[in-house]
């Protein structure tokens, strides 16, 4: 559990790190200028989320009783065999375009069109939630198999053929967590950051083509801070006091999610109106200097949770932390508390909702993908996905 709220951690501060870089050395930014006002807000925000979250520790013990079972092995097999088949089909859709082709992966990702939903069911949910699947039977079995490295390799290799550096470490937030579930948050920092770091340096290098690995190293820690921080100056700067509840509340439309919005409002993905329902493409539509990517889809800058929050509430974006800090607490409890009952499903479930909207909306989504008709569509099948696995005679 402890490293989940360290990965919390990182995602809140990484940017605050960001801003006093920029406001230290007087990087030009295109997005606005970073004052100390900006800087201040943004701590407070901060310091509410992680207070009310890291009282968590406090008040709950964190217990694990998983325990191996007679049909782990046929478990495993059947694991597998979903994961070959995620993999050629992650394959087909996004890896021969971006690995033989080399074929962009914003290009890759608007050419979708509706196959989009199914793809990012398979790598942002599916593949997390088979490799957590298969840790637990390691941890808690007495399987002697193969198939265990087989399905982590596809899992790292399902990840690879998106394009996108950070989905490699993803995929494996759900594993980690339950390997260290009950560690020592400073033995987990010294085991987790060098391997998390190199990991994305290397795939820096092999994504952005960097000709050394000092270059990708350096563009990733740029990217953690100063990078992390564009959109959100981009709402401070843009919307100084917050935005009007006529402009803001377009954001509820992103419930629906693309599709849906066309056919049921009419609201284009491609279009200005579009680009009202999402803060992040709103945002880099009016700061990026890339108007015709911004549109297409190819193209999207970060706002993090306090720049929705600033765009929301203005001043008040206490509220909007108070909110965070509530809905983060109770995901917490609900995998701790499925945790020491031994329930997978339950566990797994939860796991990979914080893995897959909990940081993405701590990264750069709105609010409303936590209630969103996608997500509880993704939730649902990954459920009857495991029923089938677990569960089914077949």
């Amino acid at each position: 559990m402890k490293l989940l709220f360290l990965i919390i951690l990182a995602y809140l501060v990484m940017p605050i790190v960001g801003l006093f870089t920029v406001y230290l050395t007087d990087i030009p930014m295109v997005a606005g200028d970073v004052t100390k006002g900006l800087i201040i807000y943004n701590i407070v925000f901060v310091l509410i989320v992680l207070i009310v979250v890291g009282s968590f520790f406090i008040h709950e013990k964190t217990v694990i009783n998983f325990f191996d079972t007679n049909k782990d092995y046929r478990t495993l097999k059947r694991t597998a065999l979903v994961m070959t088949c995620v993999c050629v089909v992650v394959f087909y859709m996004s890896g021969y375009d971006y690995l033989i082709k080399n074929v962009h992966r914003g290009e890759i990702r608007v050419s979708f069109g509706a196959f989009g939903f199914l793809n990012k069911w398979l790598t942002i949910y599916v593949v997390p939630l088979l490799l957590a699947l298969t840790t637990l039977i390691k941890l808690n079995g007495k399987i002697k198999s193969k198939l265990y490295l087989y399905i982590y390799i596809l899992g790292v290799l399902s990840a690879i053929f998106t394009g996108y550096k950070y989905v490699v470490i993803l995929v494996f937030i759900p594993s980690l967590a339950i390997i260290f579930y009950n560690k020592n948050v400073i033995k987990i920092s010294l085991y987790i950051s060098p391997v998390v770091l190199g990991v994305l340096t290397v795939t820096t290098k092999m994504v952005m083509n960097f000709e050394s690995y000092k270059d990708a190293f350096n563009f990733l820690l740029h990217r953690m801070t100063v990078m992390s921080v564009f959109g959100t100056v981009g709402v401070y700067n843009t919307y100084p006091t917050g935005a009007e509840w006529s402009e803001s509340h377009y954001l509820i439309y992103s419930i629906f999610g693309n599709n849906l919005n066309n056919f049921l409002f009419g609201i284009d993905f491609n279009t200005i109106d579009g680009l009202q329902t999402n803060l992040s493409r709103k945002i880099s539509y009016l700061v990026y200097p890339s108007w015709d990517k911004v549109l297409s889809g190819e193209t999207n800058v970060t706002v993090t949770n306090f720049g929705e929050a600033f765009y929301i509430f203005g001043y008040n974006f206490w509220i909007y932390a108070i909110l965070c800090s509530i809905v983060t607490y109770f995901i917490f409890h609900k995998i701790n508390y499925y945790a020491g009952k031994g329930q997978k499903i339950g566990f797994l479930l939860y796991l990979t909702f914080f893995t897959a909207i909990v940081l993405s909306w701590f990264n750069s989504s709105s609010f409303f993908i936590l209630l969103s008709i996608p997500t509880i569509v993704y939730m649902i099948m990954s459920y009857f996905l495991l029923i089938l696995i677990l569960r089914s005679k077949v």
